[in-house]
């Protein structure tokens, strides 16, 4: 089993929550972080520390700064699953630079198209991995076309409001704000065959309890804030 995020993990309120945020992330065993848009937030810094606290990577196989690659991501990662190797890849969306409040780290930030960075990954890692997964940052219809255009990809997680399947390639989606989690189960013959065996979004409602760790984070967490909250009444 994997677990994977497309990105936007973060919001812009609270650092403190960012790092809540990642803390659960590793317990839950995530397996990697795509970077989007938000994850820049709070800055290149914070990411690089926060990236220290975690042992899951971040992938970013269209990102550069200052004209090279990031040095606390991965282009791609490598993973033993079920005695396959899976190569694991993620790409940005570029309408997300505009969330961006620091215009100086815009300017560092620079962009490959998606489509040229994957053409130039996907033969590489396709020559060491049985299943190729891409996170994006693109919703279902572009990450559809990308899988299209670039031949080699066999499941694309991305970022969206349903899950979708298409021939020649598995689209599948990730929820948002916790309240659905995408699941997609896929069967390869370690060659050229992926079956889909599901591919559904799972309510995480009042039905599925809380993870006693996590609900702990998240209570010191509250209690942190409210100590920080002044009543003026």
């Amino acid at each position: 089993m994997l677990v994977l995020d497309a990105g936007a993990v973060f919001d812009n309120t609270d650092p403190e929550k960012a790092k809540l945020l990642l803390n659960a992330m590793q317990r839950m065993g995530y397996d990697a972080l795509n970077l989007g848009g938000p994850e820049f937030f709070f800055g290149t810094e914070f990411l690089e520390h926060a990236r220290g606290q975690v042992s899951f990577p971040y992938v970013a196989s269209s990102l550069r700064y200052d004209g090279r690659g990031l040095p606390w991501a991965q282009e791609y990662l490598l993973k033993q699953v079920g005695g396959l190797t899976v190569a694991i890849l993620g790409v940005f969306n570029p309408d997300e630079l505009d969330q961006l409040r620091d215009k100086e780290l815009v300017k560092r930030l620079q962009l490959v198209p998606a489509e040229e960075a994957l053409g130039r990954l996907v033969p590489r890692v396709r020559e060491k991995a049985d299943v190729v997964v891409l996170l994006s940052r693109f919703a279902a219809e572009k990450t559809r076309a990308l899988v299209e255009k670039v031949k080699g990809i066999d499941v694309a997680v991305s970022s969206g409001g349903s899950d979708v399947y298409y021939p020649g390639g598995v689209v599948g989606e990730t929820g948002s704000s916790g309240k659905m989690m995408g699941l997609l189960k896929v069967r390869s013959d370690g060659k050229a065959t992926i079956s889909v065996l599901e591919n559904r979004y799972v309510s995480m409602d009042s039905l599925v309890p809380p993870h006693p760790e996590i609900a702990e984070l998240v209570e010191r967490y509250k209690a942190e804030q409210a100590k920080k909250t002044v009543n003026f009444q």
